[in-house]
């Protein structure tokens, strides 16, 4: 890391709705670089975003992580963390993702079942649309 991001990491950390972000943006650097403490830095950056009440940031940061385990060959720790994201939020920004992650492990007709309720989220959010499984 870069002493900028190190200088950036010491200012977000502690900060309430800042410090999910940080974390999860460190879990997604160590994933993409195949390092093990991508699983510990998501578990934290849940943690943190459920104690700030922000519980769609926990649930996407866990349905991306799915996606993240299943790429790289875990498909059961991919669909426990798709189901966890999806009781954290159903919102916009988890059910695709978790929906994703779900069809990549092999759980395509659940997946089908949480792309159908994307009319609810078009109607709440217009101009946003989930077409994922036809």
């Amino acid at each position: 890391m870069t002493p900028r991001g190190w200088r950036a990491k010491r200012v977000l950390a502690g900060k309430s709705g800042y410090e999910d972000s940080s974390l999860a943006i460190q879990s997604d650097t160590a994933g993409y670089f195949g390092q093990l403490p991508s699983r510990e830095l998501t578990r934290r950056s849940v943690d943190s975003a459920v104690h700030a009440d922000a519980k769609e940031r926990a649930g996407f940061n866990l349905a991306v992580s799915a996606v993240r385990e299943e790429y790289v060959g875990n498909p059961v720790i991919a669909k426990r963390k798709a189901h966890e994201a999806l009781a954290l939020s159903n919102g916009r920004a988890v059910e695709p993702v978790a929906a994703i992650a779900l069809a990549l492990s092999g759980e395509a007709q659940e997946a089908r079942g949480w792309a159908k309720i994307s009319p609810r989220v078009s109607r709440k959010t217009p101009g946003y649309n989930l077409n994922l499984f036809p």
